[in-house]
């Protein structure tokens, strides 16, 4: 569609939608910071400036938005003027710095239709994050990937959670850089291919006593981690799934809040008392086995002691 056709087309349909909301043009005008003629001009399509052109018409297809003035046309990228005749117009983003790396934004469509913003993390060069911005807006446009919540799985929702939230938060970058390799450990697991709306509660279980106790699932091995290790993954997904309910608002609630963490069992009671074979009476622990036993635990997990002390 060319330009002229297109205006042509916005206009028509802009001011269709401004009469059905009985709204003049020095009304809108006055909203818009702009004269009476100028609306005119953009609904006859003679105005040479479509981005202008499709704010209008955004402006005036949002209904809320006549009433809050035109201050939300400074938020709106030009994605947000949908399909005419059948094309869709490519996206513009920005970039910002934060402290001494650059981030890039531009606006998605979500799972009901609304266009959101999507931040992701930069380099410390304003011209490679820009590039960067190009690229993921390119691949937007040529894979029109929405995130529907039908179609959402866990893995993309780690993808999600790490690109919007967890790279661009306030945690220090060894902590990112933990939570990262413990999503690309999440998504080697089959759990993480299924559709979010169908994990539940014992999918996650039966992969945290995964974590925890061992074992193996398809080409996913576990030899058992430590409950220090095994918190990061807790918290990976806890508030993956928060994101998920809000405010992606994919899932209604948050699955994680019902799986408990377990620990792993030795096969040895080390308080049960050992029988002496040849007196048939018992041996307790000695004052320094037992000094032994919670300096050796207290190296690992300060918790640990208590048994002991018990």
């Amino acid at each position: 569609m060319k330009d002229k056709e297109l205006r042509r087309v916005i206009g028509i349909r802009a001011k269709q939608r401004r009469l059905e909301l009985g709204v003049n043009q020095p009304y809108v005008a006055e909203k818009m910071g702009v004269t009476a003629s100028t609306i005119q001009r953009y609904e006859a399509g003679t105005i040479d400036n479509t981005k202008k052109l499709g704010f209008y018409a955004i402006l005036i297809f949002r209904k809320h938005s006549i009433s809050s003035g035109c201050h939300i046309c400074s938020m709106i990228t030009y994605a947000e003027m949908r399909s005419l005749k059948g094309e869709t117009i490519m996206a513009k983003g920005s970039v910002r710095k934060k402290g001494k790396k650059w981030y890039y934004r531009f606006y998605v469509e979500d799972a009901s239709g609304n266009l959101v913003q999507k931040e992701c993390a930069g380099t410390e060069s304003k011209s490679e994050t820009e590039k960067l911005l190009r690229q993921a807006m390119e691949d937007y446009e040529s894979k029109k990937f929405i995130a529907k919540a039908d179609n959402i799985t866990l893995g993309q929702l780690l993808d999600a959670w790490a690109e919007e939230e967890l790279k661009t938060g306030t945690l220090s970058n060894g902590t990112v850089g933990t939570y990262l390799q413990a999503i690309n450990r999440i998504k080697q697991h089959p759990v993480s291919r299924r559709k979010l709306k169908t994990v539940t509660s014992g999918h996650l279980q039966q992969f945290m006593d995964l974590l925890s106790l061992g074992g193996t699932v398809e080409d996913f091995v576990s030899k058992g981690y430590s409950i220090d290790y095994i918190r990061y993954y807790s918290a990976v997904l806890q508030q993956s799934f928060r994101f998920a309910v809000f405010p992606k608002q994919y899932i209604t609630f948050n699955p994680m809040q019902f799986v408990v963490m377990r620990h792993k069992k030795d096969d040895m009671d080390l308080f049960t008392e050992e029988t002496d074979t040849e007196t048939g009476k018992v041996k307790p622990i000695s004052y320094e086995q037992y000094q032994k036993l919670t300096a050796q635990f207290g190296k690992r997990s300060k918790d640990a002691i208590l048994p002991v002390q018990i």
